[in-house]
C-alpha cells in the first residue's frame, strides 16, 4: 500500500490489523449500526471494540465519529451484556491536538484517538524491532577503514539487472515492488554489494514506513545465523532474540498478518556443503539445507519477499525458486560499477583516487574497491598501472596487502599468510 492513501485504503488496513488484533473477530469489519455504516465492529469474549478511521486531520471527523462511538457504547451498556465496550479512533498520523480535545469531550474516557502507527504498536512494536535491527549487522556489510559493521561509506547505487529480460531495475522500483507483495531473488559474485543493496533498501522501507506510506515494514533476517532451522517461527524468533527484540511472538503475529516484507540474505550461508558427491546428492542437501526459508516463504502471505546470495550456488534460476519457495519471482543480477559509480564511489574517500585511471584487470566490485581505497593502494596500482598485466599486477597488490594484514594477524607474517 504506497502513499497517498484513500480513505477506503486506510479504513481497509486499519480493519486488516484489527482482524490480528483481535482474532476471534477476524471475520468482523464494517457494519450497519442504527442505519448507519461504521468503519468496524469487533466483538471478542471480553470487549466489543467499535473502530473510525480516518486520513483527515480535521476536527470535525473526530467530533463527528466520536459522537457516533460514544452513542454505540451507550446503547451497548444499557443492553446489560458484561462486556467491555471501546471506541478507537485511529488518525493515519498523530492526532491533532484539537483532535484529541474533541475526541476527549465527546468520548468521555471511553474513545481512544490513537495513530495508525499506535493501533498497529499494540500488534507489535515495529519501531522497536526497526530500531533493534538496526544496532545488528546486515550480512557481509562492514567498514572499509575500521572493520566495524556499520559502514562509514555513503551507499552509491549499483546496476540490478533481470537475468531473463535483461532489463535494468533501480532501487526505488525494488522498493515499491516489494510493497506490493512481489518476489525478487538478488544473486552476485562475491564482494558485489549485495548486502550492501539489501540494507538500503531496509532503510527505505523504513522511511516509507516510518512517514506512513505503509503498513508493512521490513524484516531482515543473516540466514548465517540460522542453519539447521527447519520451522519458520523457530526462525523468526531466533531472529528476534539475535537482533535484542524482546518480544518474539509479536514479530510472528505480524508476519502472520501479513504487515512484514522479507529481506533475507545469504541464502548460500545457511550450510557448509560438501564439494564431493552426486550432482542429485548436492541439489537435495541444498533442498533440506532450506527448508525452513522455503517455508518461512511459502507461508508468508502478502508480504513481499527478496532473498540474495551468491551467484552459480544452483544450478539453475529452476532450483533457486523451488529450493527458496519463490512464486513468480523475478531473478537479478549484480553489475559490477560503471565507470561512472566507480567515480562517485571512491569520491567518498577521504584520500580519493577518483580521478586516477584503474588497470583494467582489477574488478569494480564494491567490497574490493573499498578496502583497496581505504588503504590507500588504488593510488599505488594506478601508478605506473599500463605496465603490468594482470597477473603482474594481482602479484604486485597482494605482495601488498598481506604486509598489511599481518598487522591484524598478530600471529602469521604476511608471507605465511599469503601462502595460505
Amino acid at each position: 500500500m504506497n502513499s497517498p492513501l484513500s480513505d477506503a485504503d486506510f479504513e481497509n488496513e486499519v480493519r486488516r490489523i484489527a482482524r490480528v488484533k483481535w482474532p476471534s473477530a477476524r471475520y468482523s469489519g464494517a457494519a450497519m449500526l442504527e442505519g448507519r455504516e461504521r468503519d468496524g465492529i469487533f466483538e471478542t469474549e471480553e470487549s466489543i471494540n467499535f473502530v473510525e478511521a480516518t486520513v483527515s486531520a480535521g476536527a470535525g471527523k473526530a467530533r463527528e465519529d466520536t459522537r457516533k462511538m460514544f452513542r454505540a457504547i451507550s446503547s451497548h451498556n444499557k443492553t446489560g451484556v458484561l462486556k467491555i465496550a471501546i471506541g478507537w479512533f485511529v488518525t493515519k498520523n498523530e492526532p491533532t491536538a484539537d483532535q484529541r480535545k474533541e475526541v476527549q469531550e465527546h468520548g468521555k474516557g471511553q474513545v481512544k484517538a490513537v495513530s495508525f502507527s499506535q493501533f498497529q504498536q499494540s500488534l507489535v512494536d515495529v519501531r522497536g524491532y526497526l530500531a533493534a535491527r538496526k544496532t545488528h549487522f546486515f550480512g557481509s556489510v562492514q567498514s572499509f577503514s575500521v572493520g566495524s559493521r556499520k559502514p562509514d561509506i555513503e551507499f552509491v547505487e549499483i546496476g540490478i539487472k533481470s537475468i531473463t529480460r535483461e532489463v535494468l531495475f533501480s532501487l526505488p522500483e525494488l522498493v515499491n515492488g516489494v510493497l506490493s507483495g512481489g518476489h525478487y531473488a538478488i544473486t552476485g559474485q562475491y564482494g558485489a554489494g549485495k548486502s550492501m543493496v539489501l540494507r538500503e533498501i531496509f532503510l527505505r522501507l523504513e522511511e516509507r514506513y516510518i512517514k506512513g506510506g505503509n503498513s508493512q515494514f521490513p524484516v531482515y533476517i543473516n540466514l548465517r545465523e540460522h542453519s539447521g532451522q527447519r520451522d519458520p517461527v523457530e526462525l523468526l524468533e531466533r531472529h528476534a532474540r539475535n537482533i535484542g527484540f524482546d518480544s518474539p511472538s509479536s514479530l510472528i503475529r505480524a508476519w502472520r498478518g501479513g504487515f512484514v516484507d522479507l529481506l533475507i540474505d545469504g541464502f548460500d550461508e545457511i550450510a557448509s556443503l560438501g564439494v564431493q558427491g552426486s550432482w542429485k546428492k548436492l541439489r537435495d542437501l541444498r533442498m533440506r539445507a532450506l527448508e525452513g526459508v522455503r517455508r518461512l516463504i511459502r507461508e508468508s502471505t502478502q508480504c513481499g519477499v527478496l532473498v540474495a546470495g551468491r551467484a552459480h550456488y544452483f544450478e539453475d534460476d529452476g532450483e533457486l525458486c523451488q529450493a527458496l519457495g519463490l512464486s513468480n519471482a523475478t531473478t537479478l543480477a549484480i553489475d559490477e560499477f560503471t565507470a561512472e559509480q566507480v567515480k562517485a564511489f571512491l569520491a567518498k574517500f577521504p584520500a580519493s583516487t577518483n580521478n586516477r585511471k584503474l588497470p583494467d584487470w582489477l574488478p569494480t566490485r564494491p567490497l574490493l574497491l573499498g578496502y583497496l581505497a581505504a588503504r590507500g593502494l588504488l593510488t599505488e596500482i594506478s601508478d605506473g598501472s599500463e605496465e603490468l598485466d594482470a597477473v603482474e599486477g594481482w602479484d604486485y597488490l597482494l605482495s601488498r596487502i598481506y604486509p598489511r594484514e599481518q598487522d591484524i594477524e598478530k600471529n602469521l607474517d604476511g608471507t605465511t599468510l599469503r601462502k595460505c
